[in-house]
């Protein structure tokens, strides 16, 4: 049987096992949606907020995953974000950093980019061609925009997302829920 990571001091109760064991970040992903030239399928790609705040300037190695206060990466259940899995066998896999997250903060890619280059997540509130605030929702099977204003709603993938800017987020912005 494989021996299992062992859990970086540092990080306790916070966020990470390292697959290696050595407390070393492997730092395989540069960028959340390409790893090692490879497209990562957005529909697997989330974003939460940790439990417990991450100082990602005392974490470089972790700068990749955690940006903003939000880590990046994999879902297991609805509140654990992990790294890619590095290692595995028949009764055991190994990632490269787990981290607990708040639940109620946890949205998914939706493989697009708005006008200012940022991906576009569940929850976010993009400001549009209209000049309203729209929020990212997932319902129905799709990716919706809905106008903060009034109760229009707008496929995502038919909305004008290439005109939008990622103007910020239902969970660090709850005063732009506002009409």
């Amino acid at each position: 049987m494989a021996k299992l990571p062992t859990t970086i001091p540092i990080l306790t109760n916070i966020c990470a096992q390292n697959a290696d064991g050595e407390g070393k970040s492997q730092n395989l992903m540069r960028n959340p949606i390409i790893k090692k030239g490879k497209k990562i399928m957005p529909n697997n790609l989330f974003r939460g907020k940790p439990v417990k705040p991450i100082d990602s300037d005392a974490l470089p190695e972790y700068a990749d995953y955690v940006k903003d206060g939000w880590v990046y990466g994999y879902l297991i259940g609805n509140d654990v974000i992990v790294g890619e899995i590095v290692d595995f066998g028949d009764d055991y896999f190994n990632t490269e950093f787990w981290c607990r997250v708040r639940p109620e903060t946890v949205g998914q890619f939706t493989g697009l980019i708005g006008m200012d280059g940022k991906e576009i997540y569940e929850g976010d509130i993009l400001i549009c061609s209209d000049n309203k605030f729209h929020v990212v929702k997932f319902e129905k099977g799709l990716y919706d925009a809905k106008s903060i204003m009034d109760s229009a709603m707008d496929n995502i993938l038919s909305f004008e997302y290439k005109e939008s800017i990622v103007f910020g987020n239902i969970h660090d912005n709850p005063e732009l829920l506002k009409p």
